[in-house]
């Protein structure tokens, strides 16, 4: 043993080198098993060890995610040219991201992507606010890699003597990693089938095909980490710089709100709130569930509003909202919003959703964005039986009121942004929820979509209801307050939108009717006395129709503010263009294109460049974290 192990082909011969080289083969594989095996341990999250068993189930997840660690072990390998650094090395790397996943997963119940990998001071500064501490594990693991690399040291000896067979690997295997990562890692058709749903937990450790962080475990840790990796850049405008970004940002001051003018802003996101009155005919009320909300129209400004998704993709118009986003992004650090911006000014600011936290990461997302609080299921509104489901909105409109009461005794001026649950889709088919009161008559229609639409008017006639009230609470006010309304998207209206196909509304987006029928809900800004006595506007008329990302314009030009330089930013496209979609159609002086002209696509551009340095430059420029 002692020849193989300390072999010298001078004296030994080949017999004992090839045996040297086949043992320390053999334990490089057998390292890079143990090694991938603990970044499956600290990879499962919260969900047990049958999480863990279940990969080992799995050829394809068990080698997807095993093989990184190998080729990464040999590459060391073939750099160094002994054993003992690879050891060393791929030990503590992957430990390293294997422990900052799972303290990740732990505070914040996020997972490491590759994009967080440019982010390590940012992710300092959020460590710092919580306590870090290692488990026993963790200290073993730490343990073994030193151990592992000391018996590498000692005993594994195997090396090439000339540089050619090397270099020759060396290339060899950096061309296999490179056809692997292009033709499986990042391969959507693979990481589809590697879906680990089928495993059966305890109910406390159940995964959720839905919840993006187990989307995310169920696969393992460096596979699905890996293949993250292709997401980075995907959003990067064409043709950014950072100094592009800085140029633009310069040409407009951020400029404050006037201290006598700090009025108290409540946003409420409504959804799937959708006006079908509009369609006139189709809809022949015999109750109008749209009476209050034609009431509150009638005295506020009103538009129509141009999102990018239909009856699903909420969180595209929320971010949009408050950031002035064309598109939806998906945040992985502090950024700069209108959020911030607010709080800079002195406003109290938070989040306020009756669901779950983990639902599209809206947790951590909206700290990345500025708000102070967040309010959801888990820390507020899990008040109700189980059985009664997600808050609606006949109890959740009663806490904003609370919670503007609460910052008004405060003495802080109140900006909050909240989205609904109330109205999601899908609506009961076989039957009437509310079968006393019938909203659209049978007619023609058949028996599901009389059901669907009749469930669906239900709802927003409740939801016009607890309407009707917070608005006498902000009415009956003497603190100055304006309210902002604006639904997300049109409703699931059955599947494959089978109702709107029975209706005759053309969802085609092939011209600029059925355009409009897929993307469009409405907004509506409402002031009460107090603040239009402040602000010297009646808050009365009809608006320009718009994109999300222009409505937080549209409110500060309402109040009379400047406004951020961004927003300044954003009142100079919107002199020609209100509306861009993220399907690349805008609408260009009136009349809606896919191509505009080079002085509106310039400042499109800018717009974009300065919103991409805010999402993925600004936090380490300004030194801020997700606080």
């Amino acid at each position: 043993m002692k020849k193989v192990l300390f072999c010298d082909p001078a004296a030994d011969g080949k017999k004992y080198l090839a045996l040297q080289w086949l043992v320390n083969l053999l334990c490089i594989v057998i390292w890079s098993f143990g090694l991938g095996a603990v970044s499956l341990y600290f990879g499962r999250a919260g969900h047990g060890w049958a999480l863990f068993f279940s990969y080992f189930r799995r050829a394809d997840l068990l080698v997807l995610n095993l093989l990184p660690v190998l080729l990464l072990t040999l590459l060391l390998f073939l750099l160094f040219n002994r054993v003992w650094p690879a050891f060393l090395g791929s030990g503590l790397l992957v430990l390293l991201l294997s422990l900052i996943h799972y303290f990740k997963l732990q505070f914040r119940y996020d997972p490491l992507l590759a994009t967080d990998i440019g982010y390590f001071s940012e992710a300092v500064q959020i460590s710092s606010r919580y306590d870090v501490s290692f488990t026993p594990a963790m200290i073993l693991c730490f343990a073994a890699v030193l151990g592992a690399s000391a018996f590498a040291f000692f005993l594994l000896k195997a090396r090439f003597r000339t540089p050619l067979p090397r270099v020759i690997f060396l290339v060899l295997l950096l061309g296999a990693g490179a056809g692997l990562y292009r033709g499986v890692y990042i391969d959507p058709k693979v990481y589809d089938a590697a879906a680990n749903f089928g495993v059966e937990l305890p109910a406390d450790k159940k995964l959720n095909k839905w919840v993006a962080t187990d989307q995310y475990c169920c696969r393992g840790f460096l596979y699905p980490l890996i293949n993250s990796a292709s997401l980075v850049g995907s959003d990067r405008p064409e043709g950014y710089s950072k100094s592009k970004a800085v140029t633009a940002l310069a040409e407009h001051e951020d400029a404050d709100i006037p201290a006598g003018e700090k009025v108290n802003i409540v946003s409420i996101m409504l959804e799937a709130y959708n006006d079908f009155s509009t369609y006139g005919d189709l809809f022949p009320f015999d109750i109008d569930p749209y009476a209050y909300f034609h009431e509150l129209q009638s005295e506020s400004y009103h538009g129509t509003l141009v999102t990018n998704v239909f009856s699903a993709g909420t969180v595209d118009t929320e971010r949009c909202f408050v950031t002035g986003s064309t598109r939806m992004y998906d945040y992985r650090n502090a950024a700069w919003s209108f959020v911030r911006y607010f709080d800079d000014q002195g406003y109290r600011t938070e989040f306020c959703h009756p669901s779950y936290q983990w639902f599209y990461n809206r947790k951590n997302i909206m700290e990345y964005l500025g708000f102070r609080e967040g309010w959801f299921y888990e820390n507020r509104y899990n008040t109700l039986p189980p059985e009664w489901g997600i808050m609606g909105d006949n109890r959740f409109f009663p806490d904003l009121a609370q919670l503007f009461d609460e910052s008004v005794a405060a003495g802080e001026p109140y900006f909050s942004f909240s989205v609904t649950y109330q109205n999601h889709g899908p609506y009961a088919t076989d039957r009437l929820v509310d079968p006393e009161n019938v909203f659209l008559p049978r007619g023609a229609l058949s028996e599901t979509s009389y059901n669907i639409l009749n469930n669906y008017f239900y709802n927003i006639s409740r939801t016009n209801e607890s309407l009707r009230e917070l608005v006498a609470h902000f009415r009956e006010s003497d603190e100055p307050v304006v309210l902002v309304l604006f639904g997300d998207h049109k409703p699931w209206l059955g599947n494959g939108s089978s109702v709107y196909a029975e209706l005759g509304i053309d969802l085609s987006c092939s011209d600029e009717e059925s355009f409009y029928n897929y993307y469009c809900t409405q907004y509506t800004i409402w002031a009460n006395d107090a603040a239009k006595e402040i602000l010297g506007n009646d808050f009365r008329g009809e608006g320009e129709t718009l994109s999300p990302c222009f409505l937080m314009m549209k409110l500060f030009d309402l109040c009379g503010w400047e406004g951020p330089g961004y927003l300044q930013a954003e009142r100079e496209l919107f002199k020609t263009v209100t509306v861009v979609s993220a399907t690349g159609r805008c609408v260009e002086n009136g009349v809606l294109t896919g191509t505009l002209s080079p002085t509106a696509q310039e400042q499109l551009d800018k717009l974009r460049y300065m919103h991409y340095y805010f999402m993925r430059d600004w936090s380490k420029e300004a030194g801020r974290d997700a606080g």
